[in-house]
């Protein structure tokens, strides 16, 4: 099996590359960013691969590949709505994923969309929803969304829920605050206030993944073939409070620190997400997937030995 990993040196991309090593599967390029070498290098040092592409090349290369796994972006929830950006997470989605239906011979096409483009939606987070994203990260990701529903093209959209893991080292500011609390070397963790009056700042919460089984889902898609169209969420399909995976952070550090709160910043109100929590139907019933996923505690500790060992 031959595979395209865009965003192979990141986070997500390279953890991918990880497991599918482990799966005896080598015949990989990598599709980066020139731009990203300097500091997502070390990400690369322990994995198997063929070479890695810049987003110029890729277009002007070979194109022959069973999966095509996009993961490449701009993941900043925060980023601004530039002509930087837009050619990053939309034009440049729309002209690899184009290439790849343009091929006799049709690849596994993954896209990673995200649970951004569910706003501020706190209840419902079912597929079938009509949703509203709030931030231009969120809507970069529902453009190609509804850009390939539109061409009832063989896409697989994944939205990725709150991901976490071991390799966000090159990320600072924007790596997982699980990340950043169990490499901090502060004791104290310190949380957001609430600006909503129908949470309180304990009852905050998010639906956490860690990146282990995000691989798992997507080695899954890519060697059952049991569906290759549709958007689905990938969550655990739990909801934690930040309030107990900070608790759970002070426990496995083996910590004695103080869980603090300071005010959300003004600039994060207008697409701060208070709770997220993915329904998994679509994922067990039309992709088939049916393992269980890490508990947050079990994830907590994976990514704390982890990171001790990298």
């Amino acid at each position: 099996m031959k595979i395209l990993v865009t965003g192979g040196a990141g986070f997500v991309g390279s953890s991918l590359i990880k497991f599918l090593n482990s799966k005896e599967i080598f015949d990989i390029n990598i599709c980066e960013l020139d731009e990203n070498y300097p500091h997502r290098w070390r990400n690369l040092k322990d994995l198997f691969y063929n070479q890695i592409i810049n987003e110029k090349e890729i277009f002007s290369s070979s194109f022959k590949y069973d999966a095509v796994i996009h993961l490449g972006a701009n993941s900043s929830t925060k980023q601004e709505a530039n002509i930087i950006n837009w050619n990053n997470n939309i034009d440049f989605s729309r002209k690899l994923i184009s290439r790849a239906l343009d091929q006799t011979y049709k690849p596994i096409i993954i896209f990673a969309s995200s649970a951004a483009v569910y706003g501020n939606e706190t209840k419902n987070f079912s597929e079938t929803l009509s949703v509203n994203p709030n931030s231009f990260y969120g809507f970069t990701k529902l453009d190609i969304e509804k850009w390939v529903s539109s061409l009832e093209s063989k896409v697989l959209c994944f939205r990725f829920f709150n991901v976490y893991g071991a390799r966000e080292s090159y990320k600072d500011s924007m790596s997982s605050p699980i990340y950043k609390w169990l490499t901090q070397k502060d004791t104290d963790i310190t949380l957001f206030e609430s600006a909503n009056p129908n949470f309180s700042s304990h009852t905050m919460s998010r639906d956490f993944i860690h990146v282990s089984d995000i691989c798992k889902v997507i080695y899954h898609a890519i060697t059952e073939k049991k569906i290759n169209h549709g958007i689905f969420n990938i969550g655990s399909g739990i909801s934690e409070t930040w309030f107990n995976v900070a608790n759970l952070i002070l426990k496995i550090k083996n910590e004695q620190g103080e869980i603090k709160y300071s005010e959300l910043p003004h600039s994060l109100r207008d697409h701060y997400q208070y709770r997220t929590c993915a329904n998994l139907n679509k994922l067990r019933n039309d992709l088939g997937y049916k393992n269980e996923f890490l508990t947050i505690e079990e994830g907590i500790r994976v990514t704390y030995e982890e990171i001790n060992n990298l």
